[in-house]
């Protein structure tokens, strides 16, 4: 079941007319929504290197410091929502680990911390801020008008 934070990122995918080449597996894609004034919404997707798992997304806002790209924050998913890492200026987040010889370990508190930012805080801005609308943008044909 996917959580309303990667319900609403794939909200705006699919309004930048993106979905089927998200949804595919193989390439790696990426969307980058322009907003001003707010900063950026990148947004990747490729296949997981794990066995059972469709595809990892990560979902970032970068600021430039001193000439390197900072996320804040950055959050990695798979496709249902679950979450694997977060990474913000306040620090580093992981949440999922991957043993080659047996199954994952999860930290349950982390989990709800990083799930209740993404569904409570982060989702929500992201819709008042209109990225859904801004990412429409993309999905229209541009149209040259010649005088």
């Amino acid at each position: 079941m996917k959580t309303r934070f990667a319900n609403l990122i794939f909200e705006i995918v699919a309004a930048a007319g993106q979905h089927d080449r998200f949804a595919q597996r193989g390439p790696h894609v990426s969307l980058r929504i322009e907003n001003p004034p707010y900063l950026p919404l990148n947004i990747e997707a490729w296949d997981s290197p794990i066995a059972g798992e469709n595809r990892r997304i990560s979902v970032a806002h970068y600021f430039e410091q001193e000439g390197d790209l900072v996320p804040d924050p950055e959050v990695e998913i798979r496709d249902d929502g679950w979450p694997i890492e977060l990474s913000q200026v306040a620090g580093y987040t992981q949440v999922t680990v991957y043993r080659e010889d047996g199954p994952m370990l999860f930290a349950p508190q982390s989990k709800r911390e990083v799930m209740h930012f993404l569904n409570e805080t982060w989702a929500p801005n992201l819709r008042a801020q209109r990225f859904i609308e801004a990412a429409q943008k993309l999905a229209r044909p541009v149209v040259e008008v010649t005088p």
